[in-house]
């Protein structure tokens, strides 16, 4: 299968909520991951399940709790044999927070060695995460020690698994727009933003740019906006001190009711909803974990 003959979208990554990398457990209810792309480094693992695994237009079937790599800019998908118990887990280690520690995505790449010792550290870190998160009613900061677990991984990858970004001459030059687009569009989402005034920017013509990113990025440049105003906004709504109106306008909504209504269409509830869920749920924890400590 190759990027021609299907369908691709450009996936937004932000750290999932008590975690400092996005974290994506695989079970029942997320079976097939569809093709997709982004500017990240992912490292994933079936644990219960042979995958086929596709990666910029090669398919392989790889056994059940294989160590999959997928560096920035890869157009990939997985698809569990076992869709009955497809167990996994995806770590992408988004493209800022590598740049935070030194590691430029742009320049580094990430490949399997020949190491048994080394690889079943890997798997190790990764089935401990996995075991850590359905421990989560009796430890409500299991998230520390997966934490710990990401942070070791990390260490083992720029130690061992990195090497200088290879030269695919010109095989993906559409990614260095998409990525220079994308980058725009991430230092200046709390603006007045335009398809035109990007297209200015890119030296672009606006309907060129339309279409392409309709086909790279599987969305329009109004739904890419959104999305990545409504992920800082709800990073932002963890801070019960700051209002919700303060928020949308700090991310670059243009009126309360935009934000409302693009929150809702994203994710099913209102943003006060989301909020109240968020508080409950933090104060649940609390009151179980000093229970426990009281005991």
């Amino acid at each position: 299968m190759d990027k021609e003959n299907h369908s691709y979208y450009h996936e937004i990554v932000f750290p999932n909520t008590r975690f400092p990398i996005m974290v994506y457990f695989h079970d029942i209810k997320y079976g097939y991951v569809a093709y997709h792309w982004h500017r990240s480094f992912e490292l994933a693992d079936y644990i219960s399940s042979p995958c086929r695994f596709w990666k910029n237009g090669t398919c392989m079937d790889v056994p059940e709790d294989t160590l999959l790599f997928v560096n920035s800019g890869d157009i990939h998908a997985y698809l569990p044999h076992n869709l009955r118990n497809p167990r996994g887990i995806s770590l992408i280690f988004p493209y800022d927070f590598m740049m935070d520690y030194g590691i430029n995505l742009d320049h580094v790449y990430f490949t399997h060695i020949d190491n048994p010792e080394i690889n079943d550290q890997l798997l190790s870190s990764l089935h401990a995460i996995l075991e850590f998160r359905l421990q989560q009613e009796e430890d409500p900061y299991y998230y520390l020690l997966c934490s710990a677990e990401i942070f070791k991984i990390l260490h083992l990858l720029v130690t061992y698994y990195q090497i200088p970004r290879p030269d695919f001459s010109g095989s993906l030059k559409y990614l260095e727009r998409c990525q220079k687009i994308i980058s725009f569009i991430d230092a200046h989402y709390q603006e007045h933003l335009s398809l035109e005034s990007v297209a200015e920017y890119m030296g672009l013509d606006p309907s060129y740019l339309c279409r392409f990113f309709k086909k790279n990025l599987g969305n329009t440049f109004k739904q890419h906006l959104t999305g990545v105003r409504l992920q800082h906004a709800t990073q932002e709504m963890e801070n019960a001190e700051r209002s919700l109106l303060d928020i949308s306008m700090d991310c670059g909504f243009p009126d309360y009711r935009s934000f409302v209504n693009s929150f809702r269409n994203m994710y099913g509830i209102n943003p006060q909803e989301y909020r109240n869920n968020f508080i409950f749920y933090r104060e649940k924890y609390r009151t179980v974990f000093m229970k426990n400590k009281g005991e």
